[in-house]
């Protein structure tokens, strides 16, 4: 592949992830409202240790991943490859990765009791601390998400 096609891609790539962390961000925002402390998903949540962000964070997740699998395949890779099990294989690998490190950062960003004192002198960080430790899955995912996509899921 040559220095502007791959440059294209990854613009292209860029683009498109704006666009659905857009759509991630607000979905996760309203999941973290309609997750209040007493409600039944957060509860259950609970159970596997996760608190009401870490949960919105997987559900938003998941959507953003599918609109993630028709942008990039049709759009910034421009993959010609039928739609396979192995496809789907790999697009799930490199999505499940993406999704356990997003919940992995967001869950330890905000009960980390080391991380929450250093903030706790700061109130207008404390009180946006959640969608700062959101934002900080937004890196990691694009990182996982552009090498996995581009050079495994989306080779032909």
């Amino acid at each position: 592949m040559e220095i502007n096609s791959e440059i294209r891609s990854f613009v292209i790539f860029v683009i498109l992830a704006v666009i659905r962390t857009i759509i991630d961000l607000i979905l996760w925002r309203f999941l973290v409202w309609v997750f209040q402390e007493d409600s039944l998903w957060v509860k259950i949540s609970q159970r596997f240790g996760l608190n009401r962000y870490a949960l919105a964070q997987a559900l938003s997740f998941v959507v953003s991943a599918i609109i993630s699998y028709v942008s990039n395949k049709e759009y910034a890779f421009e993959s010609t490859q039928a739609d396979s099990l192995w496809l789907y294989f790999k697009f799930g690998v490199v999505t499940g990765l993406g999704l356990l490190s997003s919940v992995w950062v967001i869950e330890f960003l905000t009960t980390n009791n080391y991380i929450l004192a250093k903030i706790k002198p700061y109130p207008i960080i404390q009180k946006h601390w959640p969608l700062l430790a959101k934002l900080a899955t937004i890196f990691v995912t694009l990182v996982i998400n552009y090498f996995g996509m581009r050079f495994w899921v989306f080779v032909e």
